[in-house]
């Protein structure tokens, strides 16, 4: 239940389904690959509707990831968003480019 602060309501209720494909690749790269689903349900009446809001998000992502020794790696990848609400203005179409560096500074890990 994420803090909310649409029209006063205090939160929302959050579910999520999600699927990762991770494929190990040579050069220590690896794939990785995936899509999620999203229901953000508002127990409150919208003004604007009525009825309590809902918004429904799926999103696909695909990158690579390099490992540089035991615990840390780069990755770069995309991914896409698409929101849709019972209230339009709420409607969104993202795009995102990812960069992200990774290091486990309690150092057991390592990354495939």
């Amino acid at each position: 239940t994420p803090v909310s602060n649409f029209e006063n309501n205090a939160y929302y209720v959050s579910s999520y389904v999600d699927a990762t494909l991770l494929v190990s690749l040579p050069l220590a790269l690896s794939l990785e690959s995936g899509a999620g689903h999203r229901w953000n349900d508002y127990r409150t009446d919208a003004l604007e509707l009525g009825r309590p809001r809902n918004d429904r998000v799926f999103g696909w992502r695909v990158g690579l990831r390099r490992a540089f020794g035991p615990g840390t790696s780069f990755a770069i990848g995309y991914r896409r968003d698409r929101r849709r609400s019972n209230l339009d203005p709420f409607d969104s179409d993202t795009n995102g480019l990812v960069l992200q560096l990774d290091v486990n500074v309690f150092g057991t890990g390592g990354y495939r």
